[in-house]
């Protein structure tokens, strides 16, 4: 049975700011959620794991990502922090 409108797979998950993070395959060409169901197959069977134990790490490195974005490149000429403040 195919949906006349398919809303596509979500996950959620609760921001410590008490916000709810999604992450949806809504709108994403049907090429490409067939090739990432494909990785996913592959990927539980050489790590030995479950579906929902791959979807599990995923979940979690998104989260830490979107929580704990990389510090910004630093801007072309301005001095960078010391790593350790200490004495000047």
């Amino acid at each position: 049975m195919n949906p006349p409108n398919p809303l596509g797979t979500f996950t959620f998950a609760n921001c410590p700011c008490g916000n709810t993070l999604s992450l949806s395959s809504h709108g994403m060409p049907l090429t490409q959620l067939w090739a990432l169901l494909a990785w996913a197959r592959l990927e539980t069977q050489r790590r030995g794991i479950s579906p929902h134990a791959l979807l599990n790490y995923l979940r979690e490195r998104i989260c830490d990502q979107v929580l704990n974005p990389p510090d910004p490149p630093n801007e072309p000429g301005k001095p960078t922090a010391p790593d350790h403040p200490g004495p000047a």
